[in-house]
């Protein structure tokens, strides 16, 4: 069956597989079948839910450059600390979304760019997961907007239900 593994895969909610359920704490360690790494070494995991993990791990937890492989086909290719997204990656989601940008502990978080298969793209902040702060928000159409984002809503529209 291979090593045990207890993973929240991905700590964003809209990046969250729809088909698990969160494992408490939302942010589980992976346990490798060699649990006293004491330097970074490099592994493949395979989950017996069909996660891949290919990269580097230190103390039994993703650290250092890796990619995560959702069954769906999703992919997370960057930077994990400690189990978690952190720092520079590249997150793709099979229908074409992608995100190019930093995360901190699990989340968007500093610059990044969100694109949509549609042509859309959001150019700017995140904090916590969320679009914050300066951001540049293209439609459909082509036409760019630079605003200031709160609470991932464009100013203009934030405390509006």
């Amino acid at each position: 069956m291979g090593a045990a593994c207890s993973v929240a895969c991905c700590t964003d909610d809209d990046v969250r597989p729809k088909d698990l359920k969160p494992v408490a704490p939302a942010v589980a360690p992976v346990t490798f079948e060699s649990t006293e790494i004491s330097a970074q070494e490099k592994v493949v995991h395979v989950h017996e839910r069909g996660f891949v993990y290919e990269g580097t791990v230190l103390s039994g937890k993703r650290h250092g450059k890796g990619k995560l492989v959702w069954p769906d086909g999703r992919t997370y290719d960057g930077a994990f600390v400690e189990g978690q997204f952190h720092g520079m990656a590249v997150m793709k989601w099979p229908d074409g979304r992608t995100y190019t940008g930093q995360y901190n502990r699990g989340k968007k978080d500093g610059h990044g760019v969100f694109q949509w298969p549609d042509g859309r793209q959001y150019d700017g902040e995140w904090v916590d997961g969320k679009r914050e702060g300066k951001g540049m928000y293209t439609n459909r159409a082509g036409v760019a907007k630079y605003t200031i984002w709160k609470d991932d809503k464009p100013m203009e529209m934030a405390g509006k239900a």
